[in-house]
């Protein structure tokens, strides 16, 4: 991917265990999707981006299910901007989430 994106894997044992993409948006850097195998994983590719390092403002959508990576999150300095809910008619999709931390960005979907 070419500036103004940028993504970021770990690669475990010739196994991919995490990857994120960050983009420059109209105020810092968003991150999404972050998808990793645990949490520490997650923290690493989050350190990783270009906006982290930078400095700049840092924006990433985490999903409800993933409140200890947005405890986490909160000691680094985030706050929470807004709150969305997914809802379904009919029969919910199954989704395994557990290693999501980022969405893609509710911009993109």
């Amino acid at each position: 991917m070419n500036p103004p994106r940028y993504a970021k894997a770990i690669v475990e044992d010739g196994k991919l265990s995490g990857y994120a993409v960050c983009r420059q948006c109209h105020d810092g850097y968003k991150v999404g999707p972050l998808f990793a195998d645990d949490i520490n994983l997650a923290v690493l590719l989050l350190r990783a981006s270009p906006a982290a390092a930078g400095g700049e403002t840092l924006h990433i959508d985490v999903p409800a299910s993933q409140a200890e990576f947005s405890a986490h999150l909160s000691g680094l300095g985030f706050s929470k901007g807004f709150t969305t809910a997914r809802m379904y008619r009919g029969r919910a999709p199954t989704v395994q989430i557990q290693g999501i931390f980022g969405v893609t960005t509710l911009e993109l979907g």
